[in-house]
């Protein structure tokens, strides 16, 4: 009984020190667009892109075909204001 007692202890003082590192990481660091990525936040990124997205929308395919005038369309039309 000892021992599980001490591995709980062990494990919420492991997480709370955990989050508090991440806590002052973040807090000292941030999250920027003009850096290069940390690894925590690539991690982090690649993993929750897909919760994003609905799974009918993966399957979904371009019903356009990527050539060279639709391209310069497509451009045209993100500069219109």
């Amino acid at each position: 009984m000892r021992i599980v007692k001490a591995s709980i202890i062990a494990v919420i003082l492991l997480l709370t020190l955990s989050g508090m590192w991440f806590y002052l990481y973040l807090r000292g660091h941030g999250f920027s667009a003009r850096e290069k990525p940390s690894r925590i936040e690539q991690f982090f990124a690649v993993r929750v892109r897909y919760l994003a997205m609905p799974p009918s929308a993966v399957a979904m395919k371009n019903p356009f075909a990527a050539d060279g005038q639709r391209i310069a369309e497509g451009a045209e039309h993100f500069l219109d204001v």
